[in-house]
């Protein structure tokens, strides 16, 4: 028989996250996390840098109305772009003849 595991959550009451808790909310790896905070931090809510700290931490007021602010409604959502990949050959050339007339 196999064992059960327990899965344990993060704490999500206390005043300040770390980034386990960050990316559990985010649905994205510590990993992650780590890279966007100083790769892309508009990816991430508001990071709260306290003095002589390193550590990456976030208010938990600022993650949830960061993630309120960042829900979109169907009708607000932008159409998807989609990607054709190259153009046809006989497009680029008909446009490069027409650039040299």
């Amino acid at each position: 028989m196999t064992a059960a595991t327990s899965v344990s959550l993060p704490n999500l009451e206390a005043p300040l996250y770390g980034v386990i808790e960050v990316a559990a909310l985010l649905h994205r790896s510590p990993h992650t996390v780590r890279l966007d905070a100083s790769r892309a931090p508009s990816r991430l809510p508001p990071i709260c840098r306290l003095p002589g700290h390193n550590r990456l931490l976030w208010r938990r007021e600022d993650v949830m109305e960061w993630i309120a602010a960042a829900v979109v409604t169907s009708a607000a959502a932008p159409p998807l772009r989609r990607h054709r990949g190259r153009p046809p050959k006989a497009g680029s050339r008909a446009r490069v003849a027409g650039a040299r007339t």
